[in-house]
């Protein structure tokens, strides 16, 4: 069972189709991997050597990276 299944069978919000819609422009595949094959997002969950949480501000960043990217590619209006 694929917990990813559901993206396209998905019912979107109106916020949600648009930014699907943003995203329709780039091509790119969306995989499924066991959370025990996948050591990169395991490695992110895992406290630091000083004990630090860090996780919050890979969130963060990947928050502002994902916001600066879609407003990046979003569509200029011009008023007439």
């Amino acid at each position: 069972d694929n917990p990813l299944d559901h993206l396209n069978t998905a019912n979107l919000g109106a916020a949600e189709q648009q930014k699907a819609a943003q995203l329709a422009g780039f091509q790119f595949e969306v995989r499924y991997r066991p959370g025990w094959t996948n050591g990169n997002a395991d490695a992110l969950s895992r406290p630091t050597e000083d004990g630090a949480d860090r996780c919050g501000e890979v969130g963060y960043v990947a928050s502002e990276v994902v916001r600066a990217c879609v407003h990046a590619f979003a569509p200029v209006t011009k008023n007439l």
